[in-house]
């Protein structure tokens, strides 16, 4: 007699499923020879706001908390919409 309402146990082994799925995910590493190119060819960063935003980079702004980070963005972000950016930040 099948009783529809008692629960149904399925096992499943996690990390035979994990080590299945890491075979099917790895490629072969392709490596290439360096090639050297001189140092006048390498194209110069565009720098947005003295050294800290970069064009086509990710960068952040990182210290501990009370050092003035989010006045300093303000800042930034104030003086650039006004159009007058100032590359130091003065705490005064």
């Amino acid at each position: 007699m099948d009783d529809s309402n008692e629960p149904k146990f399925v096992t499943y082994d996690l990390a035979a499923a994990q080590r299945e799925k890491q075979k099917q995910k790895r490629k072969p590493v392709v490596t290439s020879a360096f090639k050297w190119s001189e140092p006048m060819d390498i194209p110069h960063r565009e720098f947005l706001y003295d050294k800290h935003y970069v064009r086509k980079y990710i960068s952040t702004t990182l210290a501990p908390g009370g050092i003035g980070k989010i006045v300093a963005d303000h800042r930034r972000g104030v003086g650039d919409g006004v159009g007058k950016t100032s590359a130091r930040f003065d705490a005064t």
